[in-house]
């Protein structure tokens, strides 16, 4: 294991993650959706302690999938975030459907063609996030 500390924080993540998203899942109004984005911050922090542990700094072959597989997990976990804040805002469809998959479809293009930096997924997760700050105040 290359990066204990990150592989083991990442696990943890990803158990505590799952246990939520269980918890959530069945529950009714915006649960279902907060399920929604546990579980794909847990599918993000799964893979994420895969790659930390066992092919850090790898770019290709299982590494490079592993990292692939972490980015796209963070944008459906933007995807969430955005229908979490339009069903609070005002129901579960319309605009924000529409932007949440918008931004995802530009996102995972981006991660498609070769930038899979983290920085392009801290600054795909801040718009969502802001919203749905505003969204809760």
């Amino acid at each position: 294991m290359t990066e204990r500390d990150t592989t083991w924080t990442d696990f943890a993540l990803a158990a505590l993650c799952a246990a939520f998203a269980v918890i959530l899942v069945g529950a009714g109004g915006a649960a279902p959706l907060y399920a929604g984005l546990f579980a794909a911050l847990g599918a993000a922090g799964l893979f994420g302690a895969l790659w930390h542990g066992w092919f850090a700094g790898r770019q290709t072959g299982a590494g490079g999938t592993l990292w692939l597989a972490v980015m796209l997990a963070i944008g459906l976990a933007n995807v969430a975030l955005w229908l979490i804040a339009g069903n609070l805002i005002g129901g579960s469809g319309g605009l924000f459907t529409v932007i949440a998959w918008g931004q995802f479809a530009a996102f995972a293009a981006l991660v498609l063609i070769g930038n899979r930096s983290f920085l392009l997924s801290s600054a795909f997760s801040l718009p969502p996030v802001l919203v749905l700050i505003g969204a809760h105040a």
